[in-house]
């Protein structure tokens, strides 16, 4: 009876998408695909059992597809975050640990409360006998009552001798690396959780805090900054710390515990929600929260918010629209703060320069000075998002600061030129030279394809595997992928699909792939790269469609511009995301110049678009090109050598951005040659292998 009840058990939309963690509209395409069928049409209801068997299916990566888009969220998959660890000996350590827990089938925190004996046994700060522990510490042992009451009721610690023999390094905050090594990559990424490398905690810490210092970490997770802090300041209780994590927050101040064991204190690391529940006039340990000189954290980003948390979050931070914890992060952060406090975050590079941030970029503005910017790159294993350090002082600006900007190279830049840009875009790497550029290029008569031009997103299939075909098939249309894509022309195709729009979980209006002339670009690049298409070829999403409607200015110009180094320089330095988006397209200048001018500028690209070219003549036209577009805006030969020098791209090769690279043609073994971006070190690399070859021939 109990067992038909559940089979038939039904349940609504929001409770299916709060269990599978994706959103209704995914609902609406894997019904549309057979992935989950409605148990009543008329109210949106579906049979429990079925979506428990689905979340089952997508955690065990039985449907890879699901796995891969919305569901990294959903990956059972354990990583060592290595770049939290000091040393090899602590991954070996951490290795035989997580090994140990996956193969007993542990339970997490009888785990964790076992290695937390290993260390205070080591420190000689408790003694057992059986499962009966000693500790003269009255702190230790209220502590220790928390973990008793919150690990499996058939604990003994008898069985759990292997964990107590490891030899564990001593190194700060080894446990919060265990803890980070049993969380799986789905929990980390529906947190928005990355703990942050010592390396980095360190920096800002010596930088900032002083001996009599009283700072924060609002999210501190297992106290990474914490315990960086806590081999500077004084008294422990001066270091505070929250998160909404409890074992986390019990870590943490286990870490304080043993970082100052004579000391007589109770950590001030509480398990609040910073956002939602920590108030200036709550109490802790008796004493009301103070203001501090300092507060420093990681905070989680990229979360998927419940909508009940959204609303809460909306009415406590009415001016930040964007719902990204981050931006609650900072505005909570510098309110928190004393006058004169200093803030130190990090976070990804998306809130320089993407629209959606550009609330917090005004309160950042308006409210504070802003001290440093530091690239960091990609910091967090398993995570390709760029980060930055943002460093802030509590201080309503006068205008005449200066930001210190550290990408490689370090500069300063005036906060009040901030102010002026559009969606004060936060480009404090670019110089002085940079801007005068900018200032030249928008400064010639320009138009823009803002309401000038259709644009349309590749065919999103909803099952890649079953619509695409490596075989050209009869009926079969030829589709152009990101990766087909290549500057001016794409001569080749990998796939072929059956052009069915209602089958595609996604599809533009046929007239739009069927233009007489488009431009294709990829969308996930670092780079513009945008290619020419009088074929009516289809293409994929990662392939996107743009149709200029610009009087009187011909398709091949714009090719030409957004292809030339001078456009790739120009999007770097104003827009630098790893997405090529409308919005930043449509603000990039089309000058307006002679009939004469467009026509040279066509003539060229129709050489260019001679696929029988050789790559020597091909790199000859590129450059005369290059040379066209620079000289109409009057660029000094000086302004074009800097611009050539300074575009600064991924390299297709080894994936890292090294400075100054070059456009290159190699063959993909069938002969027909493929257009890559590699940095120079990569480029030599090429070319000694070449000569190396010669030479044993």
């Amino acid at each position: 009876m109990k067992q038909s009840t559940i089979t038939n058990k039904e349940i609504d939309l929001k409770k299916t998408t709060a269990l599978l963690g994706v959103s209704s509209t995914t609902i609406r395409n894997w019904i549309r695909h057979n992935y989950l069928i409605l148990k009543n049409t008329e109210k949106m209801y579906f049979n429990y059992a079925q979506v428990k068997e689905l979340q089952k299916k997508i955690s065990n990566g039985e449907i890879d597809r699901l796995t891969k888009r919305a569901n990294k969220r959903h990956s059972q998959n354990y990583f060592i975050p290595d770049e939290y660890a000091d040393n090899k000996n602590v991954l070996y350590a951490v290795q035989r640990i997580i090994q140990f827990y996956q193969t007993k089938r542990l339970e997490k925190n009888s785990l964790l409360f076992t290695i937390i004996i290993n260390l205070l046994k080591k420190k000689n700060l408790i003694t057992y006998s059986k499962d009966d522990l000693y500790s003269k510490n009255n702190l230790i042992k209220s502590e220790l009552e928390w973990w008793k009451k919150n690990i499996a009721k058939n604990y003994k610690l008898e069985n759990y001798k292997e964990l107590l023999t490891i030899d564990i390094p001593e190194v700060d905050d080894v446990l919060g690396l265990i803890y980070q090594s049993l969380i799986t990559e789905g929990s980390k990424t529906r947190a928005g959780s990355y703990y942050t490398p010592k390396k980095i905690t360190e920096d800002i810490i010596d930088e900032y805090v002083r001996p009599t210092s009283l700072i924060l970490d609002p999210c501190c997770g297992t106290g990474q900054f914490l315990l960086s802090a806590s081999k500077i300041i004084d008294n422990p209780s001066n270091i505070w710390g929250f998160d909404i994590d409890e074992v986390a927050v019990r870590i943490a101040r286990m870490n304080l515990i043993i970082k100052f064991p004579e000391d007589d204190f109770i950590p001030n690391v509480y398990h609040k929600n910073t956002l939602l529940t920590l108030n200036k006039n709550d109490l802790f340990s008796g004493i009301r929260i103070p203001r501090f000189d300092i507060v420093v954290t990681n905070p989680p980003w990229g979360v998927h918010l419940l909508k009940s948390d959204i609303k809460e979050l909306q009415l406590v931070f009415p001016n930040i629209k964007s719902n990204e914890t981050f931006s609650y992060f900072l505005k909570k952060g510098i309110s928190l703060l004393k006058e004169d406090g200093i803030l130190s975050y990090i976070l990804p590079e998306a809130i320089l320069n993407v629209k959606t941030h550009k609330d917090i970029r005004k309160i950042i503005l308006n409210q504070t000075q802003i001290k440093k910017v530091k690239y960091l790159n990609r910091l967090f294993k398993n995570v390709f998002t760029p980060v930055i350090r943002l460093d802030l002082k509590k201080r309503i600006p006068r205008g005449d600061e200066q930001i210190i900007s550290e990408n490689g190279t370090i500069h300063k830049v005036r906060q009040n030129r901030l102010k002026n840009n559009p969606d004060y875009l936060f480009d404090v790497f670019n110089k002085n030279k940079d801007i005068g550029i900018f200032n030249k290029v928008y400064g010639l008569t320009h138009t823009t394809l803002k309401d000038c031009a259709e644009w349309a997103l590749g065919i999103v299939t909803g099952n890649n595997r079953k619509h695409l075909s490596e075989n050209k098939i009869k009926g079969y249309k030829p589709i152009l992928t990101g990766k087909d894509i290549k500057r001016f022309l794409a001569t080749k195709h990998k796939y072929y699909i059956k052009f069915n729009p209602e089958n595609f979980q996604q599809v533009a209006p046929k007239n739009k792939y069927y233009a007489k002339e488009k431009l294709i670009y990829k969308f996930i690049s670092n780079k513009l790269v945008f290619s020419y298409d009088d074929r009516q070829t289809l293409t994929l999403n990662s392939a996107n469609i743009l149709i200029p409607k610009v009087k009187n200015y011909p398709i091949k110009t714009i090719l030409a511009l957004f292809n030339s180094s001078l456009y790739q320089f120009i999007y770097q330095k104003r827009f630098g995301s790893i997405k090529i988006l409308r919005s930043d397209l449509e603000k990039l200048p089309l000058p307006l110049i002679k009939k004469v001018q467009h026509e040279e500028i066509i003539k060229k690209v129709d050489k260019l678009l001679n696929i029988k070219l050789t790559e020597e003549i091909r790199q000859q036209n590129y450059k005369k090109l290059d040379k066209v577009i620079m000289d109409i805006f009057r660029l000094t030969t000086k302004e074009q050598i800097y611009i050539s020098k300074n575009v600064i791209m991924k390299c297709d090769t080894c994936g890292k951005d090294k400075g100054q690279g070059k456009w290159i043609s190699i063959s993909e073994g069938d002969g027909e040659a493929v257009e890559i971006w590699e940095c120079m070190e990569c480029v030599w690399k090429r070319r000694d292998k070449y000569i190396s070859k010669i030479d044993k021939k």
